[in-house]
């Protein structure tokens, strides 16, 4: 009954029985072990019978080092481990070979048997083999196994044996059993089938693992949640046991490296921030234009295990980032499918002048649930015709008449149709107000600095009044210019440079907004505050009545939401920054 328990363990540990227990001796157990600084002051004879390892300590194999000494953190310390291992007597004949079975280890290793070298694990390979016999004799042996805690160029924080390793007995000429190869990946594919690779460390906890068919199953669950279906061969991924497992579960372990070596999981065996995006934002519907000119339109389904069934492709038609068309059609898409559809809209029917984004959402009929979108372009946005239109559009209400300078206590430019009023101690804009309607009561740098000075063109009726306001940085904050230019017509064009930030402070009455920015047309009231919308093409701030601004920039821009509705700040994508206001 022992032996048939002993028997079962050791077929859990992934290590061979092949008739009989006393056919293995397992090495998962506890070892005499010592930490060394540095591999010039491990003793020579270290792995030696008569070596004095009285004072050393313990150390579990398989299993990470203990802590390593804080003073030591920045050193390659190698660690020895120490053990004696009795041959049984059924071993000790002329018709048996025993070989060495040795489990991942982080890094390269030395292995003696009897202080005779027999070999060096190798960086990429889980496991190695050895025939020891002619190393073995009767009785105890020794088995030495000398590691670094990293190799040149790599690091391990947390080295050590990390599976399992033991001797096993080979009778009567039999030979070892081969390790499983990995396949080959020719474009992107296996047999065919296109693969997606990851690296097994990628959802590992850094304290490494115990081989057991439990955590392999919990491994190999993770990996399918994450949709990855093939697994780099390395010394992460080479046991026999694990690559059996994987063939199990449709699971490929593939001679090739993985684009990413990111850490999904903890030590806590819990999805990192890494691995909730891998999780939660890897879209796995996809959209492609194939003609732009007919709305022609790839939808590929890139889940490398689930069918969709039962979709709705919701389609929606942007003209400069309005919906003007929509519609919806029926799918089904089988896993790692792709299909072609032709979506009719109205596309012909927007000045050519104009930017078209077709909007793709695809969504469970039943459900409901959205399983993502996709924007593409049927034709490019042309900011400097949109700052033109917008200039025309204005100019359409001004009196275009010369503005007056009033310097008193405040700097102020004004005329009949705006107002636009600095402050003269900060160089801040302190009110904008354009026909009638007050906008802005703030633009000023979203930077720790001071004012160096300001100042003002003499005012003209046939070219814009220009504010030129200098700051000294503080601290690590380089010295920068903002300059105010403000058309006949009211229209502000607000230049930084040094890539500076700029807070805009709305009136409290324009809190109602929309904008338009690539990659992302959403409501900008469900993000959280200081969430950065990025790549704007336009932001329209208004009042409830539709008064209102529209800020374009030819660079595109980002925007960071404040802590209310009428606060932002703008984050330039250029060094030297150009933002355009406009009557909405």
């Amino acid at each position: 009954m022992k032996k048939l328990l002993l028997a079962s363990f050791l077929t859990l540990m992934g290590i061979p029985v092949l008739a009989q227990v006393p056919d293995t001796i397992s090495f998962n157990e506890t070892w005499l072990f010592k930490m060394y600084r540095s591999a010039n002051v491990v003793p020579q004879n270290v792995m030696s019978a008569n070596f004095d390892d009285s004072q050393w300590t313990f150390q579990m194999m398989p299993a990470q080092w203990r802590a390593i000494p804080q003073k030591w953190a920045k050193d390659n310390v190698v660690g020895v481990y120490r053990g004696w291992v009795k041959l049984l007597p059924e071993w000790a004949n002329k018709s048996t070979r025993v070989m060495l079975h040795v489990g991942n280890s982080t890094a390269p290793m030395d292995i003696y048997v009897n202080g005779f070298k027999v070999g060096i694990t190798s960086k990429y390979y889980a496991t190695m083999e050895y025939d020891i016999t002619k190393y073995l004799k009767k009785g105890r042996n020794l088995y030495t196994f000398i590691m670094s805690r990293w190799e040149k160029g790599e690091t391990a924080l947390l080295p050590g044996i990390i599976s399992p390793s033991f001797i096993y007995r080979l009778k009567n000429g039999a030979e070892p059993v081969l390790s499983k190869i990995p396949d080959e990946v020719k474009n992107g594919k296996v047999n065919g089938i296109p693969v997606r690779i990851i690296d097994r460390l990628s959802v590992e906890p850094p304290t490494g693992w115990v081989e057991s068919p439990k955590h392999t199953r919990r491994t190999i669950d993770l990996i399918k949640r994450l949709n990855y279906n093939a697994v780099a061969y390395n010394k992460a991924s080479s046991e026999n046991s694990f690559m059996e497992a994987c063939e199990n579960n449709g699971i490929a372990v593939v001679r090739a490296e993985a684009p990413t070596q990111e850490c999904f999981i903890d030590e806590r065996g819990q999805f990192t921030d890494a691995g909730l995006r891998a999780l939660h934002q890897t879209q796995l519907l996809e959209a492609k234009l194939v003609d732009a000119s007919h709305v022609q339109v790839k939808i590929s389904n890139k889940d490398v295990y689930k069918d969709f069934k039962g979709l709705d492709l919701i389609w929606q038609l942007y003209a400069n980032g309005h919906v003007i068309d929509h519609g919806s059609i029926p799918a089904d898409l089988a896993h790692l499918s792709s299909r072609e559809y032709a979506i009719s809209c109205k596309q012909d029917e927007v000045p050519v002048n104009e930017e078209l984004i077709l909007k793709m959402i695809y969504q469970d009929h039943k459900s409901g649930d959205v399983f993502g979108y996709d924007l593409l372009v049927l034709r490019p946005y042309n900011a400097s015709d949109a700052i033109a239109k917008g200039e025309a559009k204005t100019q359409q209400y001004s009196e275009m008449r010369k503005p007056k300078l009033i310097d008193k206590e405040m700097l102020e430019v004004t005329c009949d149709d705006y107002t636009v009023t600095f402050d003269k101690t900060t160089g801040y804009l302190t009110k904008y107000t354009l026909f009638n309607h007050h906008y802005l009561t703030g633009i000023r740098p979203a930077v720790s600095c001071h004012l160096n000075n300001i100042t003002v063109s003499k005012p003209d009726k046939k070219k814009p009044t220009v504010v030129v306001v200098h700051y000294k940085g503080d601290g690590d904050t380089r010295d920068f210019t903002m300059t105010y230019s403000i058309s006949l017509s009211g229209v502000l064009t607000v230049s930084i440079t040094n890539n500076t930030s700029i807070q805009l402070d709305y009136t409290p009455y324009m809190d109602q907004l929309e904008y338009y920015a690539k990659g992302d047309i959403t409501p900008i009231y469900s993000r959280k505050y200081n969430s950065m919308v990025a790549d704007v093409k336009w932001w329209e701030q208004m009042e409830a009545s539709g008064y209102g601004l529209r800020l374009i920039s030819k660079e595109g821009f980002g925007i960071i939401p404040g802590k209310t509705k009428t606060q932002m700040t703008i984050v330039p994508t250029v060094k030297n920054f150009a933002l355009n206001l406009f009557r909405r």
